[in-house]
């Protein structure tokens, strides 16, 4: 079993202001966490952060003792819910970057009494954030053993993520041109990844494509179409064997990224995500998530589905609009990215609450969708736009060299500056929008990390009643 912590880059900035608040000190925080459970990775996701007060406290510059009362109401629901505990700590002097023998003894005061209130063997954890920002962190279970954690993943507008056990990779001539670019650290990162990525047509193909030629670890695909003729323009590797014998798109690519011979390994699914729960929690494993669709329901459960398990999204979407004489008259897309407890696809305006509805009845039944329309009981939906490669491969390279700035700041400024990229071909102009331009999604915030503890998954009804 694997073990992993995530945190949003809003809790994680919360912490770290908390942790280190520039007196040499340590301090403590605990957090209330929502679980991920897939039979191989465990993950606890930073829901709800409880910051002790440091004048509650008795603190020096490598011990701190804290009463535990303020956390009592963080155990209630961890166990009511089936939630986990965190306990950070600070190492505010760097003199350790492991746990210490002082941290052996109040772990083991304190994790008995969590299990005791919580009265189930899922682990908890317990973590050290070092003054570089960087978490080290270890599991606790039922039997007083424990273990270390594999992974710690930040999603903010830099995405950290820290494997301690993980060696350097040999690089080979595969991947000497990637970590010129962006550095042995990074190509390190790159190929212990695993993404997902919804939607492997036009931009999906070509996303696709790409991250396998970086040398990504893992791709989940994820889509239900078939290949047909009038798409062969725009999809990579699709030929038309695969339209005349309607083969999936995602196990046309799985063939062709195999057939690389690179070393990414590739899972397909070929469902709709309102139809596969299973789907859904497949993706929630997953490191970061592209989507690549043109529906509105998918975009949305795709951005619920990032906020519960913490998941950094990117969100490619391309529009071509036909002037009704068989040609086109504006391109216009952009590519947004997405990070728990921030602005949402929703908040940012990209869709509204009636294009969610539209899109739903269109996709619960597409033939009387059209005749609700004429009725004006529905907006209507865009539905086999016009793509072509040329543009689809623009705003993908734009997705995927959006994830290394992530990963590895390129720009001259913050990545927190590039929160949507629009370009507008018929213009031709490129634009980028701060996060700062965008409204909170507060309602949508208030899920962040919850991970499975809802009673109905995703906060969507529908998803319960179609997987039942």
């Amino acid at each position: 079993m694997r073990y992993q912590l995530s945190i949003s880059g809003v809790h994680f900035e919360q912490l770290q202001q908390h942790l280190f608040p520039g007196d040499g000190k340590e301090a403590v925080a605990v957090a209330l966490c929502g679980r991920y459970n897939s039979g191989e990775l465990t993950k606890l996701m930073v829901h709800q952060l409880e910051l002790i007060p440091h004048n509650e406290c008795e603190r020096g510059g490598d011990f701190i003792h804290w009463k535990t009362q303020r956390i009592i109401p963080l155990l209630e629901k961890a166990g009511k819910y089936g939630m986990g505990i965190l306990k950070i700590h600070s190492h505010p002097n760097g003199y350790y970057d492991r746990f210490s023998e002082v941290d052996d003894e109040s772990d083991a005061l304190l994790f008995p009494s969590v299990f005791g209130w919580t009265e189930d063997n899922e682990p908890h954890l317990s973590a050290i954030m070092l003054p570089d920002g960087k978490i080290i962190s270890r599991a606790f279970f039922a039997d007083h053993s424990f273990q270390m954690v594999d992974k710690v993943v930040i999603a903010g507008d830099v995405i950290s993520i820290w494997e301690p056990s993980i060696d350097p990779i040999l690089i080979d001539d595969f991947g000497k041109r990637t970590a010129q670019a962006f550095g042995e650290g990074t190509y390190n990162i790159l190929r212990n990844l695993t993404i997902g990525v919804v939607g492997c047509s036009g931009t999906g193909s070509i996303v696709v494509e790409q991250l396998a030629r970086y040398g990504i670890k893992k791709l989940i695909l994820v889509d239900n179409d078939t290949v047909e003729f009038k798409n062969l323009n725009r999809i990579i590797n699709a030929t038309s064997s695969d339209a005349q014998n309607n083969r999936l798109k995602v196990d046309v690519l799985a063939q062709a990224i195999d057939e690389m011979g690179l070393g990414t390994s590739i899972e397909p699914y070929p469902y709709n995500l309102y139809d596969s729960n299973e789907t859904l929690l497949k993706l929630a494993g997953c490191d970061v998530v592209f989507g690549c669709m043109d529906s509105v329901d998918g975009r949305h459960v795709l951005n619920q589905l990032a906020t519960f398990f913490l998941l950094p999204y990117i969100d490619v979407g391309v529009r071509l609009v036909s002037d009704g004489k068989g040609n086109i008259s504006s391109i216009i897309g952009s590519v947004n990215y997405l990070q728990p407890g921030k602005s949402s696809l929703l908040s940012r305006g990209l869709y509204d609450l009636e294009d969610l509805k539209s899109a739903g009845a269109y996709r619960k039944n597409p033939l009387e969708f059209s005749e609700l329309v004429k009725h004006a009981y529905f907006k209507d939906v865009a539905v086999n736009r016009p793509a072509v490669i040329s543009v689809n491969m623009g705003y993908a390279s734009l997705a995927v060299n959006e994830l290394l700035n992530r990963l590895h700041p390129y720009r001259g400024d913050t990545p927190k500056h590039y929160a949507q990229v629009m370009m507008n071909l018929s213009e031709m102009y490129l634009q980028n929008f701060p996060e700062t331009d965008f409204k909170v999604d507060h309602f949508l915030g208030k899920d962040v990390g919850k991970g499975s503890s809802t009673s109905v998954f995703l906060n969507l009804p529908e998803l319960s009643a179609t997987n039942q």
